[in-house]
This record gives C-alpha cells, sequence and structure tokens, in this order.
C-alpha cells in the first residue's frame, strides 16, 4: 500500500509542477512578448445642444498595447471663414483603453465643418 500511494503522490507532483511552469511560461510570455506601440485615435460619437452651447462628444482610444503619456486632442471648427479652436491633454491613456471626453463649442458644429484629431503624445 505504501508503495502505491508513494507511486501517486509522485504523479501528483509530477503533474502540479508541470501545470505550476506551463502558468509561468504563459506569464512570462505576455510580458515578454512584442507590444505595439502607443496608437491615439479619436471618434466623434455625438452633438447636443446644451443651453446657448454644443458639446461634441468624442471618444479617445489607443489601440496600441503600450501607454500614451500627454496625449494632446485638438477639435477645430470651421464656420464662415473662421476657426474656433479647442484643446484637451489626457495625461496617461493605457494600451487598449479608452475616455470619453467633451468639447464646448458656441456655434453649432452642424453649420460648418469640424475636425477633431490627435497632434502629439508621449511614450512614458
Amino acid at each position: 500500500m505504501t508503495s502505491q500511494r508513494n507511486r501517486a503522490e509522485s504523479t501528483t507532483l509530477l503533474i502540479a509542477i508541470c501545470v505550476l511552469l506551463l502558468v509561468v511560461a504563459v506569464i512570462s510570455s505576455a510580458l515578454i512578448g512584442p507590444r505595439s506601440a502607443p496608437e491615439p485615435t479619436v471618434e466623434i460619437v455625438g452633438i447636443r445642444p446644451v443651453d446657448d452651447d454644443y458639446h461634441v462628444s468624442i471618444v479617445l482610444r489607443n489601440d496600441g498595447d503600450q501607454s500614451a503619456a500627454e496625449v494632446q486632442i485638438q477639435a477645430d471648427l470651421l464656420i464662415a471663414e473662421t476657426v474656433v479652436s479647442s484643446t484637451q491633454t489626457v495625461d496617461v491613456l493605457a494600451g487598449s483603453e479608452s475616455v470619453d471626453l467633451t468639447f464646448v463649442f458656441a456655434d453649432n458644429p452642424a453649420d460648418g465643418t469640424l475636425e477633431v484629431f490627435v497632434t502629439g503624445f508621449a511614450e512614458p
């Protein structure tokens, strides 16, 4: 009986060690593997009137795996040859993270041309 018990314990120990090594290998490959550079993008998701202003809702998304720091976003509204600009900065945007932002304009963006874009970012 002791021989069977030792064999069962040895087999269980061997299987546990193999599972542990597999888990360590998967975690290591995830940490060491190739990661894509930060890739911040913006998308306009809505425009709504609020009191006498117009709120432009956007989503800032990092399509890369690495974080981006000091992400600068600019919104330009062109109406009748006049450009009104607004900027915002997001301190840190992690890989695959998205953030909702709002720009506020006095004029209706539907009366002109609205462009929202990322002007720059740093890699932390």
